[in-house]
């Protein structure tokens, strides 16, 4: 895994463009995996082609709360005094960056990127920190396909413990997210099986079974997991209550059935589908 700085000190503005525009000509600084479980001070480029962006928040670590998501929009100089050719070849990897704006303003050229950092801070160990930076383009991409990943610890660095989950009121588990690429797949495969059967399916895909995952975020948690990501799914399709109105009806069908003497109402099935049949003895 290849590590790009290991530093405490925070990467700014200039540090985040450098750190990009380097990876350009150096495409084996850029991670093709995602760090897991990082616990140290260290910076690290993603190559987003193959880690998906929205992976990068559910890293083995536990839970992290979202403190701040800067915008900055930036512009690249560049310097037009003759410098030799070894030297426009630096400057072409480590830029010179002006801050138009502290915030997000439309882009009027090739030259102007938008700089987006996400900062989060460790749920239970609050002196350990991750930020998230990215470079947008004039068409809204992420600017050479890479992320600034940095893991910083206020002061000297410590152990990260994972707490159990924040709705969790009994279970003392230790909770870690599933990772966005994980939970999708997941979703697709619960619109064409049962959810055991998905799960199975989900983990075969990914190849990351619980005994050889590199973190619990690679693999779906638990049975429950799946149920509640059917129901989010029934809920979206309109269909969440379906269920439940036609055990209603049901039961409403039984009490007249028990209640009527005319005998109108012969039998009731409720599986595979609720169904009902009804037939007087008078033509």
């Amino acid at each position: 895994m290849p590590l790009f700085e290991r530093t405490a000190r925070t990467f700014g503005i200039t540090d985040v463009v450098k750190a990009v525009f380097r990876s350009q000509n150096e495409p084996g600084i850029l991670c093709e995996e995602q760090p897991m479980r990082v616990k140290y001070n260290a910076v690290f480029l993603i190559n987003l082609k193959h880690v998906p962006m929205k992976d990068l928040v559910a890293d083995g670590n536990g839970t992290f709360t979202n403190t701040g998501q800067p915008t900055h929009t930036i512009e690249i100089c560049s310097n037009e005094e003759n410098e030799s050719e070894n030297e426009d070849k630096e400057k072409m990897s480590y830029p010179q960056v002006k801050v138009l704006a502290r915030a997000k303003r439309p882009l009027k050229c090739r030259s102007q990127f938008l700089l987006q950092r996400y900062y989060y801070r460790h749920s239970k160990q609050t002196s350990f920190h991750r930020i998230i930076a990215l470079l947008r383009n004039k068409e809204g991409k992420f600017h050479g396909n890479v992320a600034v990943l940095q893991y910083q610890w206020e002061g000297e660095e410590g152990e990260v413990t994972l707490a159990p989950h924040g709705n969790s009121k009994r279970n003392s588990i230790p909770f870690t997210a599933t990772k966005s690429s994980v939970k999708q797949k997941l979703e697709y495969n619960l619109g064409r099986h049962q959810v055991r059967e998905a799960i199975d399916l989900t983990e075969g895909e990914f190849g990351s079974s619980i005994f050889d995952a590199k973190s619990p975020a690679e693999h779906v948690r638990s049975t429950h997991q799946g149920h509640y990501a059917a129901r989010k799914i029934r809920t979206r399709a309109g269909t969440g209550n379906k269920h439940k109105k036609e055990w209603d009806e049901l039961y409403s069908l039984m009490t007249i059935a028990k209640e009527d003497d005319r005998d109108f109402i012969r039998a009731i099935v409720n599986h595979p589908e609720p169904m009902c049949l009804l037939a007087t003895d008078f033509q």
